[in-house]
């Protein structure tokens, strides 16, 4: 078949229309199950010649792994895990498939390469972790206007397991896609509306989680969280399922229940359960949690009661957060603040995204969420973001007290510039910093230490950060796989 007129337009000369338009069949995956995924784009109005290509780009969270790693994407080995292909509606036409950047031993499962560091461009140029870019070019014939390419993830023609859903169950995200539409043309991105949103379901819940105040006073009331939880710890609570709560140790009433026990059932839409208790007399208290059909059970963290208000008390938090900000990291930040505000029944919340890798309205969207899920007296947030400094200066989370802070990462200064520059602003009074360093022996590696102590300042430097993901700092590990 003759071939559609090839244009040779500027980057902005193609409509919407032109582009065309990506589907995704099925649009959701439950974790843990394996299965096949096809990204269907169908050809807009200027069809698709020889030499023209399509890009397509799951959501990072689909390709997050164990350890903060990721897990690869493939086009070359149809019989392992994570096999992509493609396939065009039009006879005569011949495709090639591949995976941008991708390496030969980049979906092999040895010790050098299952987990996957390697930061990749995505389709917006920016270099991600977790990018996995699959382009595929017409290398004969040519497709007409709503003729479709099938961009199948899991391919299991071939005896391929298929591809798999991440391991968090994040809120719905945007397939990406681009199109170039001549030959020597430049790749256009889809517009937001004609790109598919991409679900996942959590797994069955295999846990039940119970999560009390450390430290309460006798005669106040005080919140308890509730929480059904799937192997990978997502929230998951079926409709319908039950929890009975009661109390198993100590004298606390729940709920307002006159025989210290209560049921509880999760909101539409929450990720938990929130129930009311009241401490009756001074002592430990713990609470015992079992769903209706006696499954799953769980005792909670104790409670230490006081018989008046104590003049210290003892609050848990996390601060060092990232999110899809950050170029190591995925999801939504939204669910980030959630989850340790909801599901962890944390005090505290500090999300540090790196520094380098936000624009200014990035920082604004971080400050925002920081406003937005502050709840006086139950749940704190800590403006804030990592700054990542080479040696000798090190990673720094910088947090601000308040909801606002100038954001100057290791790419617009040296630490001791920023440190003058935050002198300046505070007019000398640093109370309202704080700078926590961590990696100090460069992730187990005693040849490649990350910070020089003696530029330790007591000011802005108050704690360091032990133990994260990565491992723990304070300790060389020769065989750290980190």
């Amino acid at each position: 078949m003759t071939a559609p007129p090839t244009p040779t337009p500027t980057s902005n000369s193609t409509s919407a229309g032109d582009l065309g338009q990506l589907t995704l069949h099925p649009d959701t995956g439950t974790i843990g199950e394996w299965g096949t995924w096809i990204a269907r784009y169908t050809c807009g109005a200027l069809g698709l010649p020889a030499g023209s290509a399509i890009q397509v780009e799951l959501p990072h969270t689909w390709n997050q792994w164990l350890r903060n790693s990721s897990r690869a994407v493939q086009a070359n080995r149809p019989t392992e895990p994570f096999y992509v292909s493609a396939r065009a509606s039009r006879d005569g036409v011949r495709l090639r498939c591949e995976v941008e950047e991708e390496r030969a031993g980049d979906a092999r499962p040895n010790e050098d390469t299952e987990y996957v560091k390697r930061p990749r461009k995505g389709i917006d140029g920016t270099g991600r972790r977790y990018c996995w870019v699959v382009r595929v070019t017409l290398t004969e014939g040519s497709l007409e206007p709503a003729d479709t390419i099938d961009v199948v993830y899991g391919d299991r023609s071939g005896g391929s397991r298929g591809f798999t859903p991440p391991l968090w169950a994040a809120s719905p995200e945007r397939v990406r896609a681009a199109v170039r539409v001549t030959r020597e043309g430049s790749f256009e991105p889809l517009p937001e509306e004609r790109r598919p949103l991409l679900h996942v379901r959590p797994a069955p819940p295999s846990e039940v989680a119970v999560v009390l105040p450390s430290v309460a006073a006798v005669g106040e009331p005080c919140d308890l969280i509730v929480a059904a939880l799937d192997p990978n710890l997502n929230p998951s609570w079926p409709a319908g399922m039950r929890v009975t709560l009661r109390v198993v140790e100590g004298e606390a009433q729940l709920d307002g229940a006159a025989r210290g026990d209560t049921t509880v059932t999760c909101p539409p839409n929450a990720w938990s359960a929130r129930v009311r208790l009241t401490p009756r007399a001074a002592g430990l208290v713990r609470i015992r949690a079992q769903s209706d059909d006696g499954r799953l059970f769980a005792v909670s963290n104790p409670c230490r009661v006081a018989s008046a208000q104590p003049k210290e008390r003892l609050f848990w938090g996390d601060l060092h957060g990232h999110t899809r900000f950050s170029w190591d990291a995925t999801g939504p930040a939204e669910d980030a603040f959630r989850y340790a505000r909801e599901v962890s029944g944390l005090q505290i919340y500090g999300n540090a995204d790196h520094g380098e890798s936000l624009s200014a309205e990035d920082w604004q969207r971080i400050a925002q969420l920081n406003a937005e899920f502050y709840e006086p007296g139950r749940f704190a947030t800590l403006l804030g973001y990592e700054n990542s400094q080479r040696f000798p200066f090190g990673h720094h989370n910088v947090f601000y007290r308040g909801g606002s802070g100038p954001l100057r990462h290791a790419n617009d200064a040296k630490l001791s510039e920023f440190i003058a520059g935050v002198l300046e602003e505070r007019g000398g009074d640093v109370k309202d910093v704080l700078t926590i360093p961590h990696h100090m022996v460069a992730l187990g590696n005693p040849s490649r230490p990350n910070t020089d102590w003696t530029l330790h300042d007591p000011r802005f430097h108050r704690v360091a950060e032990i133990y994260s993901g990565h491992g723990q700092s304070e300790l060389s590990i020769e065989d750290s796989p980190l």
